[in-house]
């Protein structure tokens, strides 16, 4: 009984605290101004490539220098999954953005500020429902990663320093603030979190066929959101050496 009630405690402790991340996320992502976190003008561009029919960008190599190349191939290197998906939604959805943005005329004006080339713009989501969209599809991933860590945590630790630990990284404005942006980052932390609470799985209980394709999986998912997934099979590899 005592083993139950302690089950149920864990739970409604750890679905608090998600919440309350959600809550602060959804904060973040409503009242944020367009294009005022880091490259979010640049990982836009991409997405809308996809929906205007023009494929994968390309990155002219043979052009240099600071703002020689177009906004949508600034981040045209990273890999597509994340921009698909939020293309996807789009497409399916019906969504269509109605706003555009503003070149920042005192970019680069004082040393301290001014350091992005684009205005803020702060807008409804009913104007911006793909860029609203791809922010919370960021949160979700952000819920995603900070549950996986905290599993990872649960493997070796007792469930209140496990969701401490977990609250340390949540509660961080930093990370709330990377984790409704519009980019890829937090796709990629939600991957390799949820590889490595697997391949945490796979120390402690053993390595299993299906449990080593499901692996196999999520770090070819995590490589299709951003090229540093591939890290997780360099774990990977070490891990017949633990076991």
């Amino acid at each position: 009984m005592r083993e139950r009630n302690e089950k149920i405690n864990e739970r409604i402790a750890v679905g608090l605290f998600l919440v309350s991340f959600a809550t602060l996320g959804l904060y973040y992502t409503l009242t944020n101004p367009l294009y005022g976190k880091p490259d979010e003008v640049y990982h836009y561009a991409f997405t809308a490539s996809l929906l205007e029919g023009r494929g994968l960008p390309t990155v002219d190599l043979s052009v240099q220098g600071v703002g020689s190349h177009p906004p949508v191939q600034q981040e045209g290197h990273q890999p597509p999954l994340y921009y698909a998906a939020i293309a996807g939604l789009a497409k399916l959805l019906h969504l269509e953005d109605r706003w555009t943005a503003s070149p920042n005329p005192h970019f680069l004006g004082t040393s301290p500020g001014n350091r992005s080339p684009w205005a803020p713009y702060l807008v409804s989501a009913a104007n911006a429902p793909i860029a609203i969209t791809g922010r919370l599809v960021s949160m979700l991933c952000g819920l995603l990663a900070l549950l996986c860590a905290y599993l990872l945590f649960r493997l070796f630790l007792d469930w209140p320093i496990s969701l401490a630990a977990t609250a340390l990284i949540g509660w961080n404005p930093q990370f709330v603030f990377i984790a409704t942006s519009y980019s890829n980052d937090m796709a990629s932390v939600a991957t390799i979190n949820l590889g490595l609470w697997l391949l945490g799985l796979a120390l402690v209980r053993g390595l299993s066929l299906r449990r080593a394709i499901v692996i196999g999986m999520v770090a070819g998912a995590g490589a299709l959101v951003k090229i540093g997934g591939l890290g997780l099979l360099s774990v990977a590899w070490g891990l017949p050496i633990l076991l």
